[in-house]
């Protein structure tokens, strides 16, 4: 599959006449909780020649591809993916500090990790954060039977949140470094949780999770609270636009 994955990337250069500073697996392979039969979510940041970036007719600052043999690649060109840093993006933050990473230029890596931190305002990530529990509550966790990968979802958005307002950097990306947040009951019923979901299905239930679902109504109510006293950060514009210019590829 690695194989695979290095031949899409390379083939996306040639195709798309661009330049992959950076590619990672994003979602559930990334958080520590796929299922047998999930996708490999790959996203990149890429760049492009300056001909292409500055001209006349607007050209696009993504690209999607298709599904196929359970790849999902997609990427962000480097000005969008800079912009996205003033607003915290959590997307981008995960991708750039992603366990699994297919190919990354070193020097752009450390530069980005760098001002990733320094341009993070917890308050806009907690909520962001929040704001994808909120969604799961209301779609996956209001069925009869949720699944597995709802809940998942919901407490890793919920620990996100509580760990970012707790220390003031970006959440690990990695599921198993959250769980400390939890206390033991509900920490008991998550390893079992995860234990199920090593075989387990996308769509299988493993039925109601009355202590999960409470805690995930809480901390709706906490991460309010929390973000209610804090203000945004605003971002290093300057530092954002030095990078912009250091990295985009000239002729």
């Amino acid at each position: 599959m690695l194989e695979k994955i290095q031949q899409l990337l390379s083939d996306c250069e040639t195709h798309h006449g661009i330049d992959i500073l950076y590619a990672c697996e994003s979602g559930s392979r990334a958080w520590g909780f796929a299922s047998p039969d999930s996708d490999y979510d790959i996203r990149f940041i890429y760049r492009r020649p300056i001909k292409d970036v500055y001209q006349i007719t607007s050209v696009s600052d993504t690209i999607e591809i298709p599904i196929k043999d359970d790849l999902d690649p997609g990427g962000w060109e480097l000005r969008k993916a800079l912009s996205l840093l003033t607003s915290s993006n959590g997307a981008l933050l995960e991708w750039l500090h992603s366990p699994i990473i297919y190919r990354a230029n070193e020097a752009f890596l450390s530069e980005i990790r760098a001002l990733a931190q320094e341009s993070l305002s917890p308050v806009t990530l907690a909520n962001h954060y929040r704001g994808m529990a909120q969604k799961v509550l209301k779609t996956g966790l209001s069925k009869n039977k949720p699944t597995g990968k709802s809940y998942l979802y919901g407490l890793r958005a919920s620990l996100a949140a509580h760990y970012v307002l707790k220390t003031g950097r970006y959440a690990p990306v990695v599921f198993s470094e959250l769980l400390s947040l939890l206390d033991s009951p509900e920490r008991a019923v998550v390893d079992d949780l995860l234990s199920w979901k090593e075989t387990a299905g996308e769509k299988d239930s493993p039925g109601r999770l009355p202590i999960i679902d409470q805690y995930l109504e809480n901390s709706q109510v906490n991460i309010v609270e929390a973000c209610a006293s804090l203000s945004p950060r605003p971002s290093p514009l300057d530092a954002l636009n030095a990078l912009l210019h250091r990295w985009t590829l000239w002729p």
